[in-house]
């Protein structure tokens, strides 16, 4: 539980703020524009910044240094990599795989046995972009107690100079059911985002003023049903033993909205894409891959 109040979570976000702008810069490995979506990829395989234009002509910033983190636990021990923080615990490498009007980046790292691939994607058009997580057990042992966490605390409300700009309305849409969602809106009603997937075995929660760093204290749903605090975004997700030369996906949505409905929206449609959609095709292939590779194996 988080014990700390208000402005003294404040106060330490801007200290932590300012003291990731003084570390050693984070190589960014690669810069992603789409008509309403600006994606930055560090060299750790960190994402941020993360900017989106809502259709006002204006490009706001969501994740700020410190902003978001990606984590990885085997057997009870984790690595996390977050933006801002050099650290490349997973030793990723990145590939820009798009074509067309198709922006996508591989990303190819490991961990404690683990192949870990991972694939960020959006169409130019796209007010989402799908993140999709393959791990691949290359141990000749099952690799037990698997979890991974994509967290980020939204900031939307700094580049707007809103009066409470770390503040967000953050909100568990859909938990434990078949959607998982978890929202965040800034306090002027005009920028939201939410962080969703499909499937079992996923946990939405709003805990924490930055970041989470280790997958396991996030396995349980948190929600603050509307609540305005500077909080984080969190989607667990537990994935249990993964025996020798298998392989499982998941895919994490990030939806970009005005409004927390709006977000929802996106969600529900990018969730359900169109036969045609070059995005749908690859999120569902990057799944159908680690599908056969299991069933090969």
């Amino acid at each position: 539980m988080d014990l700390l109040n208000r402005p003294l979570r404040t106060a330490l976000r801007v200290l932590c703020l300012i003291g990731l702008t003084g570390m050693a810069a984070v190589a960014q490995a690669g810069t992603f524009t789409g008509n309403n979506l600006t994606i930055d990829i560090g060299s750790n395989g960190a994402l941020g910044p993360i900017s989106y234009n809502s259709g006002d002509g204006v490009a706001v910033n969501y994740v700020l240094a410190g902003g978001y983190a990606f984590s990885v636990g085997v057997n009870g021990s984790s690595a996390a990599t977050q933006f801002g923080d050099p650290a490349n615990p997973f030793n990723f490498t990145l590939t820009d795989t798009g074509s067309g009007n198709t922006l996508s980046a591989l990303l190819q790292g490991n961990f404690s046995g683990l192949d870990i691939s991972r694939t960020v994607t959006f169409d130019t058009n796209s007010s989402f972009l799908a993140i999709t997580t393959t791990f691949t057990n290359t141990t000749s042992a099952t690799l037990n107690n698997i979890a991974f966490l994509d967290s980020l605390n939204p900031d939307p409300g700094v580049d707007q100079g809103l009066s409470n700009p770390f503040g967000t309305t953050n909100d568990v849409v859909s938990a434990l059911g078949l959607n998982n969602l978890v929202t965040a809106g800034d306090i002027g009603g005009a920028r939201s985002i939410g962080l969703g997937t499909v499937g079992a075995g996923a946990f939405a929660s709003v805990l924490g003023a930055f970041p989470g760093l280790n997958p396991y204290d996030y396995l349980s749903t948190v929600d603050p049903d509307g609540a305005i605090d500077d909080l984080s975004l969190n989607l667990a997700y537990g994935l249990g033993a993964l025996d020798a030369g298998q392989s499982v996906s998941r895919t994490t949505f990030v939806a970009f909205g005005t409004t927390p409905g709006a977000v929802q929206s996106t969600f529900a449609a990018a969730t359900v894409p169109e036969p045609a959609s070059t995005l749908g095709l690859l999120v569902l292939g990057a799944s159908g891959w680690a599908a056969r590779r299991k069933k090969k194996n």
